[in-house]
């Protein structure tokens, strides 16, 4: 089968741009042609069957002067008609022309990494903390005024544009031939937000583990955090926990960056942590996975949801036992008391980390069983097997007649 992805950003990154390197090595492996569109690179470009840049091509916007729009779009289908794909798979949502068209043209796809096709502001996120309930719409402005959920738009009429800018997208997207759903609180939201059920398919990304850099000078008892740094993620809630156990024995590294990092960073020297708290920045890839598969026990401790948590899945493989806080969908990653620790608040945080931090053999038993449960749930050969299904089902194309266009007795075109 031919498949054209497309993703803003092709490279060595964390989220998005991971599981996209990771997919299509995994259906090249099983024989796959697939060829990469985005618009820019950053770090090394998955291996493919080519692909190529269009520079401002997400970032293509209802107010964006249409000519601009219309030349962006040309130069993508002269891309994507080269390889006369069976299927173009998006992995981010673009402009709604944009998608409108290449679902009238295509078989398309589309993986919702994040619930931003039922959000205004991209990620149901209450800055107080939890995940929005409510449909999206035009009544997103009145539960902004109670919750401060579009909290990130300058001014009602940038609030206007954003939910005109919903509503057009997912008009265009209701023609897509299937919505992949990352987890089940992914999927649920999106029922809730009233897509149609048989539209939406349940694929998981993969979870590979892959030989890790070695790491060096690693603490005995390293607790490790990588996250972007910003107040849903709950660093603050980390570092206070932190301070409930400054007794004990640890060191804490913290990867990433955002534009929380200064507050985090204040409230570490405010509780006196300063010394055994270190902000490392924004790390590679690679070194983030050494770093995670040799620390003693990994946290994620976040206000609000997640739309599927690979950091805390990709720990767990690695044989790590992880500490969470009790929200969506960390908690389909995690089965507390087995592989690691739910939590509700800050004190069970610290609480988790304690006792994880004085029982190495529990740790090590945690460890295994988050690595079998990782495997089971969300391997490669799950991955592969839960996509092929739904590329064969958009586009009536089975086992045999690959077979066949493989043999060349059909014209792969």
């Amino acid at each position: 089968m031919r498949i054209v992805m497309l993703n803003p950003v092709l490279g060595e990154a964390f989220g998005t741009e991971r599981v996209l390197a990771d997919s299509t090595a995994i259906l090249r492996r099983a024989g796959h042609k697939v060829f990469l569109l985005g618009d820019e690179v950053r770090g090394q470009v998955p291996d493919s069957d080519g692909y190529h840049l269009i520079p401002g091509l997400h970032g293509a916007r209802l107010l964006m002067w249409p000519t601009r729009v219309r030349r962006l779009m040309d130069l993508a289908f002269a891309q994507i008609e080269k390889f006369k794909p069976d299927v173009v798979h998006l992995l981010d949502q673009y402009d709604f022309r944009f998608m409108k068209e290449l679902c009238d043209r295509y078989r398309v796809v589309m993986t919702a990494h994040l619930v931003s096709a039922t959000c205004p502001a991209s990620a149901r996120l209450i800055p107080s903390g939890g995940g929005c309930e409510y449909p999206s719409g035009w009544s997103c402005l009145a539960h902004h005024q109670k919750q401060n959920c579009l909290w990130c738009f300058n001014g009602t009429r940038a609030r206007t544009v954003a939910i005109t800018e919903l509503l057009l997208r997912r008009r265009s997207l209701k023609k897509a031939k299937a919505i992949f759903m990352i987890s089940e609180y992914v999927r649920e939201t999106f029922l809730r937000d009233g897509w149609p059920k048989e539209q939406l398919r349940l694929v998981y990304n993969p979870v590979e583990v892959t030989p890790v850099l070695p790491v060096k000078e690693v603490p005995n008892k390293l607790i490790f955090v990588a996250a972007r740094l910003e107040l849903y993620k709950g660093i603050d809630i980390f570092l206070e926990a932190l301070k409930q156990i400054e007794s004990e024995e640890w060191v804490a590294w913290i990867a990433g960056s955002g534009s929380r990092e200064a507050d985090f960073k204040e409230l570490a020297v405010k509780l006196n942590l300063e010394k055994r708290v270190k902000f490392m920045g924004r790390l590679p890839y690679l070194q983030v996975r050494g770093l995670m598969a040799a620390c003693r026990v990994f946290v994620q401790s976040n206000r609000g949801p997640e739309a599927f948590g690979l950091s805390v899945a990709e720990a767990s493989a690695h044989g790590v036992p992880v500490v969470i806080t009790d929200v969506s969908a960390l908690d389909e990653m995690v089965e507390h008391g087995v592989s690691g620790f739910v939590e509700k608040d800050t004190a069970g945080v610290a609480r988790a980390m304690k006792k994880l931090l004085n029982n190495e053999p529990l740790c090590a038993r945690m460890g295994k069983a988050g690595a079998e449960l990782i495997k089971k749930r969300f391997s490669a050969e799950i991955h592969l097997d839960q996509t092929m299904h739904a590329y064969r089902a958009v586009t009536g194309i089975g086992d045999e007649t690959e077979n066949e266009l493989k043999k060349g007795s059909i014209s792969a075109f």
